[in-house]
């Protein structure tokens, strides 16, 4: 709806397609008319409503060309005609980054370990120290049944997980157990690091290749715990009746702001949704209409990882005591969804945003960031390499020195032996 030069107003767009069909199908007369109030609209219990539904309710209209949610609160006041002539996937979305160069040396060593969660690499260090101990177990008492003496020598705890790490990281043995039992747990260890190194290396792949997105806040907790964050949110949405009476504590403080307009901003105008892409402001809203409303400045925001985006199918509505009208449109409504003019007229108005936020390529190029956790193990292995080497060194000197004096004592225990 926009107002042109002479005061009238102009319609276009996706519902005033599916309205001109609609009405010339039905051979309706109307009049088109600005509505007092924005927003989709909502009654309270004081048998007030606002927005689009306080239209209807209010009689300054018989139609109100909106999708509305079908809400109890709304049912009560307004009748709904249900062919769905939308589907929205309303979710929280805040403005995100990109994360390249690890800030601190522990979320450098965390990019390595990323592609495996903490708990499945507590369970890979469970399953080396399993398999070691069971091959160690085997091998010993098998010595003299099928396994030979040197076997059993060199492979010893140690060795065996030695063994399995090298197994790990697709590495031969020098050694292998020639006992049947030994040989059935060495077969397992090596299916079992097979899995888990090509589990680690196709997620480190998808690691890569995909850019890494950072959220200043992940959570409704941490929203509502945040002083200076602000909601915003199209007045009268249907979900705030979902928050009043919801089992989620943060979702009733959301609609407790919203109720006193604390730190919430009300998006009832075009020029309005631009806020949607400044820090510290939550948006609540489907991603396909912002997009519509500002482009490509929309691809910035990403949705909250604990509040998944849900499918909620709109409808028209009409005042109520016409169930006449209801009916005619009701038929024609799904005639029209049934042939797919519908369906027709929303891919016509979406199409432009279907490969909007796109990447040009479909990989990632490999940044510093990605390889600074890999380049830091080269220092490392020299340090522990050299900080070993110096103790071993330390160890040897003592034991030969410990040698060499007690073979000192046992000659001088001679020595006197034949003087006495």
């Amino acid at each position: 709806m926009e107002k042109t030069a002479n005061g009238s107003y102009a319609y276009s767009g996706y519902l005033y397609d599916i309205w001109k069909l609609l009405a010339g199908n039905l051979n309706l007369q109307y009049r088109m008319v600005e509505p007092e109030g924005w927003g989709f609209g909502s009654c309270y219990p004081n048998s007030t409503c606002t927005g689009m539904v306080g239209e209807l309710f209010y009689g300054r209209a018989d139609v109100a060309l909106t999708w509305l949610l079908d809400r109890p609160d709304r049912a009560a006041v307004v009748d709904f005609i249900h062919v769905p002539i939308e589907e929205n996937y309303d979710a929280f979305h805040i403005v995100g980054g990109t994360a390249d160069v690890p800030q601190t040396a522990a979320q450098m060593a965390g990019s390595l370990l990323r592609p495996l969660h903490a708990h499945v690499w507590w369970a890979v260090l469970g399953v080396l120290l399993v398999l070691s101990v069971a091959l160690r177990v085997v091998i010993y008492f098998n010595q003299g049944y099928g396994e030979r003496s040197q076997t059993v020598t060199e492979m010893t705890f140690g060795s065996c997980l030695f063994y399995n790490y090298m197994s790990l990281v697709g590495q031969s043995w020098a050694i292998v157990p020639t006992s049947s039992s030994a040989r059935i747990v060495t077969i397992i260890s090596w299916m079992i690091n097979i899995i888990i190194v090509s589990s680690f290396t196709a997620n480190l792949i998808s690691d890569l290749a995909v850019v890494t997105v950072s959220r200043p806040i992940g959570s409704l907790r941490e929203f509502t715990e945040q002083p200076d964050w602000k909601l915003a949110i199209r007045p009268g949405h249907g979900v705030l009746y979902d928050w009043q009476m919801s089992r989620d504590q943060y979702e009733r403080e959301l609609y407790r702001r919203s109720s006193i307009h604390d730190r919430v901003i009300e998006l009832d105008n075009a020029q309005l949704f631009q806020i949607t892409i400044q820090p510290k402001v939550m948006t609540f809203f489907d991603i396909k209409h912002l997009k519509l409303t500002i482009g490509d400045a929309a691809c910035s925001l990403v949705p909250l990882l604990d509040q998944p985006a849900k499918l909620t199918p709109n409808y028209f509505a009409i005042a109520k005591g016409q169930p006449a009208l209801r009916r005619l449109m009701y038929a024609e409504l799904l005639r029209m969804s049934e042939m797919g003019l519908i369906g027709h007229l929303k891919r016509r108005r979406f199409s432009r945003i279907e490969n909007m936020c796109t990447s040009s390529s479909d990989t990632k190029a490999m940044s510093l960031g990605n390889t600074l956790a890999s380049i830091a193990l080269v220092p490392l292995g020299v340090v522990l390499g050299l900080a070993i080497a110096v103790l071993e060194n330390l160890w040897a000197r003592a034991v030969t020195k410990r040698h060499v004096t007690g073979a000192v004592d046992r000659q001088h225990f001679i020595v006197m032996k034949l003087v006495s």
